[in-house]
């Protein structure tokens, strides 16, 4: 109800922009609006994942970050962002949900790009770590901002957790980074977050690879 309740009255400011002269607010208002609707869908997954069966299958973890960099590359155009991918994994498969680890990495790219100054630039490493006992692979996501908040960092990934105004972060619900740690845990894996030594944040993400059965 409270989903439906949020998306509607967003439905229908996105069809009346049309009406708005000014092409610059429009897209300002259309993005804030879907922002909105994007918010009222991540309450319903984190939900639906507290009560559903998991249900993956073998996806190429590198395809799926490229193609969520692509999708983003129109919002990091309008601000000259490049997002540059980078493959270490040699084509590493994870057995994963695809529409919530999907999701997951779209936010965190979209985090990303928020964060980043114009002109700025996001490298995202997708790579095997090296512990052939328990094989995993990993998507790091660094961006040019500012940096967290050192007083943020240890409840970053809670749910509705704020930056103070002034402080390196913007405001936010933080609801898309919990969704992102409530993927994580779904899949076995972990997501974390620092600051990176040469500025900027730096998002882990750490997924088990998908490997073959040994046959007998």
């Amino acid at each position: 109800m409270l989903s439906h309740d949020m998306r509607a009255p967003q439905s229908a400011i996105i069809s009346l922009l049309g009406d708005v002269r000014n092409e610059r607010i429009s897209k300002r208002i259309e993005h804030h609006a879907r922002r909105t609707m994007q918010l009222a869908q991540d309450f319903v997954q984190i939900a639906r994942m507290g009560e559903a069966e998991f249900s993956g299958t073998d996806i190429l973890l590198v395809d799926l970050v490229r193609d969520m960099a692509d999708s983003l590359w129109p919002l990091a155009r309008e601000r000259n962002i490049q997002i540059e991918v980078q493959d270490d994994c040699d084509d590493g498969f994870v057995f994963a949900e695809a529409d919530t680890l999907t999701r997951a990495i779209t936010n965190l790219l979209d985090n990303a790009i928020k964060h980043s100054p114009d002109g700025g630039k996001i490298i995202v490493t997708v790579s095997r770590l090296t512990d052939d006992s328990n094989p995993m692979l990993e998507v790091t996501i660094k961006d040019s901002g500012s940096g967290i908040d050192e007083n943020l960092l240890p409840q970053l990934f809670g749910r509705f957790v704020t930056g103070r105004e002034g402080k390196t972060r913007a405001k936010g619900l933080g609801l898309g980074l919990a969704f992102v740690k409530a993927v994580a845990d779904r899949h076995g894996g972990t997501v974390t977050a620092k600051n990176a030594e040469d500025g900027g944040a730096l998002f882990q993400l750490t997924l088990p690879e998908a490997v073959e059965p040994v046959e007998d």
